[in-house]
This record gives C-alpha cells, sequence and structure tokens, in this order.
C-alpha cells in the first residue's frame, strides 16, 4: 500500500516537473521566436534631418547657369574645372570643348532638356531598383539596347538582407546592392560605386561608366547635361529631407551600416534658370522639375553622388 502511494507521488512530482520544464522551454521558445522577429538593427534610426554623408551646407550653390560673356570669366572657370577633375578618371582633360559648353549654355538661356527614355520601376517590376533603372535609362540614351531586368540579372551585383537571432545582416552598399530589387520589401539599395562596376560590365570598349562624386549639380549641368551627357543622381524620394535610416551589420559583424529610408536615384536630364530636370523611375510623367535649391540640398544629402557614361 506503501508502495503504490510512492509511486503515485513520484508520478505526480515527475508530471509537474515534466509540465514546468514544458512551459519554460514554451516560454523560452516563444521568446526566441519573438527576437527572432524583432530585428534589433533594423529600427529607423532618427537622423535629425542630417545624413552621415553629408558633404556641406548650400550656402553659396549657384542659383543659375553660369553667364560668362568674358574672355577672362571663362578662363576663370575653365582653371577651376581643371582643379576640380585634374587626376580624376572621370573626365579627360577637355578645355578646348569647355567655351563650346558654355555657349551652349548662353544660346538655351529658357530650358534645355535631354531626350532621355524614361522607364517606370513599378512598371519594370522593380519596385526597389531605382539604381538599376536609372543606369539602364543611361544605357538607353546611349543606344544600348537593354531592359532593366536584363541590367539586373545579367551585370548588378546583389547580396541578401539577412535576419539572423534578431539581427539584420548584408553587405557594404558600396559594394553590392543589399536585397532583391524585385522585392518590395526585401530591397534597400546601393551606392554609386556599385552602379559604376555594372554599367562598365555590360558598356562596349568606346563608352565608359565614371564617378562623378562630389560634384555639384550646377556643374553637372553645365558640363555633362550641356554637352548632351545625362547624369544619373543619388537624391531622396520627393527630394524630402533624410530623417531616418535603416541599420545592419556586416556578415562578418565588424562594421555596421547606415542606410536612409527614403533614398532614390533619379537621372539628372536638363535644367533652367531656376529648376533642374529629372527622369524620376518612379514618377509616370517623362520629367519632373525641381527648384534648385531644394534639388542641390537633396542631392547633398546623399554625399554627391552622380554617374555618367561618357565615350572612352
Amino acid at each position: 500500500m506503501n508502495a503504490q502511494r510512492k509511486f503515485k507521488r513520484l508520478t505526480v512530482a515527475l508530471s509537474v516537473a515534466v509540465a514546468l520544464l514544458l512551459i519554460t522551454a514554451g516560454g523560452l521558445g516563444y521568446t526566441l521566436f519573438r527576437l527572432s522577429k524583432v530585428n534589433l538593427f533594423s529600427k529607423n534610426i532618427s537622423l535629425d534631418n542630417t545624413w552621415i554623408l553629408e558633404q556641406g551646407e548650400t550656402d553659396g550653390v549657384a542659383s543659375e547657369i553660369p553667364s560668362l560673356p568674358a574672355d577672362a570669366v571663362r578662363e576663370e572657370y575653365a582653371a577651376t574645372y581643371r582643379t576640380v577633375y585634374d587626376g580624376r578618371d572621370a573626365i579627360l582633360k577637355q578645355e578646348m570643348e569647355i567655351a563650346d559648353t558654355f555657349e551652349k549654355i548662353q544660346a538655351y538661356s529658357g530650358t534645355y532638356i535631354l531626350d532621355v527614355p524614361h522607364l517606370n520601376q513599378i512598371q519594370e517590376s522593380l519596385p526597389n531598383g531605382c539604381e538599376a533603372v536609372s543606369a539602364t535609362m543611361l544605357l538607353q540614351y546611349n543606344g544600348l539596347s537593354i531592359t532593366p531586368e536584363a541590367f539586373v540579372s545579367e551585370h548588378l551585383t546583389c547580396e541578401p538582407v539577412k535576419i539572423r537571432w534578431g539581427c539584420r545582416y548584408g553587405p557594404d552598399p558600396s559594394k553590392a546592392y543589399a536585397g532583391d530589387p524585385h522585392s518590395k520589401k526585401g530591397g534597400w539599395g546601393c551606392f554609386s560605386p556599385v552602379i559604376v562596376n555594372a554599367l562598365n560590365d555590360c558598356l562596349p570598349k568606346d563608352l565608359k561608366a565614371v564617378s562623378l562624386t562630389g560634384v555639384t549639380l550646377n556643374e553637372l549641368a553645365a558640363l555633362y547635361v550641356a554637352s548632351d551627357i545625362p547624369v544619373a543622381v543619388w537624391v531622396t524620394q520627393d527630394l524630402e529631407p533624410i530623417q531616418n535610416a535603416y541599420q545592419w551589420q556586416s556578415y562578418d559583424k565588424t562594421e555596421t551600416f547606415l542606410y536612409p529610408v527614403n533614398q532614390h536615384c533619379m537621372v539628372l536630364c536638363g535644367f533652367d534658370a531656376q529648376n533642374y530636370y529629372f527622369s524620376d523611375p518612379l514618377s509616370e510623367e517623362r520629367v519632373v522639375c525641381y527648384d534648385r535649391q531644394t534639388a542641390e540640398k537633396s542631392y547633398r544629402s546623399m554625399g554627391m553622388q552622380a554617374v555618367a557614361v561618357i565615350k572612352e
């Protein structure tokens, strides 16, 4: 009789122990499950409208295309041009062409807009592929028959972004596109060096993609657009200030990357005395217009990143 009671007590004790163990394990499992869904490195980090790539304020930005009636002024600007570009692979020294460029600017006192093929990233099934679609516009403008999808699948370096134990891990956006540009929520983007490499991977020998990072929009308009060379530029959606950024770690956990939530890429294709004109992959319109100061501020907030395709 005593043996039976002891057995029952032992059975009850074991049952309670097992139940407690299951409850504890279940609670731990649920906690881990929640942690796996809560990304400790995906919170929108407030940047107080200032991006870490910012190169400076817009004070002193020219409000209009340079007017150069005097040879002395033209020569002075040419000297500045040489200082800016000397030593860059981006541009060969073109002093002889500068005068023609300025004459073209002065001849078009109205609006000067290049006929850049317009592509819409939503229609191209690339909801987060503004960089690739803008690059494809440059390619098509230069006579290449290529689609945004082909550019992404055959030339653009993309690396996955993964969540492990609540942390997001991904690539350096200066070396690879982070995520998948086809995905509405799983595509983040990339910076200009990635697009330069992808463009050069598909361009013929007589053309070359170059980085123009650090060049103001005013200079891009005067020296490139006025010479019939459109330029892909990194800005923000609707040119709104940057307030938040995504955050993720490198795969080896040695670096942390920040990426603006509203980063965008468009093609600078025109100008007038007060405005810049863009081919915007998010717009259904062929050309959108923004005033110069707003556009320059947005462009500077993204580190003045720009890419063009030029003749070798």
